[in-house]
């Protein structure tokens, strides 16, 4: 495990805040917050490499009231939407994932009916 990005992580390579988006992001290791801002378009948030992500850490993504337009979650190595969850449609809804090193792992969510 030494060769994973969470055996190098510092201050340095952390994110101070969430970072808000309103186009396509890939998600970097440090990214532990992303706020999709969707209300002129659909858009596309991907996990960091399962190779990359920082072990235990919590990656969220949450698409915030007036979200008029789809949040999609992203898996990076199938480029395909987290499965059940990967889709956020709703004013507030809510994905916290953990990355076990080989799978992404839905630690909490909130998503709207």
């Amino acid at each position: 495990m030494s060769d994973r990005a969470g055996s190098r992580v510092n201050a340095e390579t952390l994110n101070q805040g969430p970072l808000h988006v309103s186009a396509d992001y890939q998600m970097r290791p440090g990214d532990f917050m992303v706020i999709a801002e969707s209300a002129a378009a659909a858009v596309v948030v991907t996990l960091p490499a399962k190779s990359e992500a920082i072990p235990g850490m919590v990656y969220t993504i949450y698409a915030p009231a007036g979200a008029t337009q789809d949040v999609s979650v992203n898996d990076k190595e199938t480029a395909a939407e987290v499965t059940t969850y990967g889709t956020l449609d709703k004013d507030g809804d809510t994905l916290a994932v953990v990355c076990t090193g080989e799978t992404w792992v839905v630690v909490g969510s909130v998503l709207g009916a």
